[in-house]
């Protein structure tokens, strides 16, 4: 029985981007300016619905999509985002099973991301040329709070959920109407952890 849960405790999901990762090797296009300068750019005018995160889903007010499909036009580009550092480990364990870790998982298009300054970038997205950054968040929503609860206690180990990050690359907007990679961390998957006694 010790055996079974420790297979399911040290245990970390899988990751997935969503669009697909791409090799260090492949050639990446970020298209320079489409403007002479910082004139015209305008910060995103984030949405309250992602004012205490540090990412968004939701597309700002000022979203300027139509540039961003003109700066991308006619390019080719690879899948992106790509994951930078992250912990990769298989589930030893059938790929439905509970651990009682709740989260709110969603894979869609990013539109912004916080910057270690605490100012917001907008992330480039030009769907009409397919290229569309794409994420896959998962939240804990009950951090540590205990967890594979249907197995019992062994010799005083305690288990606990725990928020894990990874660190993404993405293409964003410059604010000299080019574009820059960025990277930045997101929350990537909740899993289960263990204490044993000291």
């Amino acid at each position: 029985m010790f055996t079974r849960i420790a297979i399911f405790i040290v245990s970390v999901c899988s990751f997935n981007s969503g669009d697909g990762a791409y090799s260090r090797s492949d050639k990446i296009v970020y298209p320079g300016p489409t403007v002479n300068s910082r004139q015209g750019y305008e910060p995103p005018i984030v949405p309250e619905s992602c004012k205490n995160l540090t990412y968004c889903f939701e597309p700002p007010s000022n979203y300027p999509q139509e540039r961003y499909n003109k700066m991308f036009e006619g390019k080719k580009v690879a899948p992106l985002p790509s994951i930078v550092e992250t912990e990769v480990v298989n589930r030893l364990a059938d790929d439905d099973y509970n651990d009682d870790c709740n989260a709110e998982v969603r894979s869609d298009r990013l539109y912004s991301i916080k910057t270690k300054e605490g100012d917001w970038r907008h992330i480039i997205q030009a769907p009409t040329e397919n290229f569309q950054q794409r994420v896959r968040i998962e939240v804990c929503t009950a951090l540590e709070t205990s967890c594979f609860k249907d197995f019992p206690s062994f010799g005083g180990i305690t288990t606990f959920c725990r928020q894990k990050q990874a660190k993404y690359e993405f293409v964003v907007d410059d604010g000299m109407g080019g574009s820059a990679k960025m990277e930045t961390e997101l929350p990537s998957c909740c899993v289960c952890h263990y204490k044993a006694p000291v």
